[in-house]
């Protein structure tokens, strides 16, 4: 039996309506000083719906370490992964 196929946002970060961007809405400078302070991990979403491409979605997650991050990711049901911290440039 295959799975129900995610439906996706075409405007906004939300798969079968779930946000997998914390940081969307965020005014750009509070962004920054979440990054500053390491709170910002990065995250990737595979979308693989019958019938259609592969969709390699990034996402943000805001936690105070990598295992609360990962714990976030997994609770959104998405299939997501933590693939490292968001670093300042």
């Amino acid at each position: 039996m295959n799975p129900a196929p995610i439906r996706l946002d075409g405007r906004m970060p939300y798969a079968d309506g779930i946000c997998y961007d914390d940081c969307h809405g965020m005014p750009p400078k509070t962004i920054r000083l979440l990054r500053i302070r390491g709170l910002v991990w990065l995250t990737q979403l595979c979308i693989d719906n019958a019938g259609e491409e592969y969709r390699h979605l990034a996402g943000y997650v805001v936690a105070a370490d990598l295992t609360t991050a990962e714990r976030i990711a997994d609770a959104r049901g998405l299939g997501e992964i933590v693939v490292g911290r968001w670093e300042v440039s």
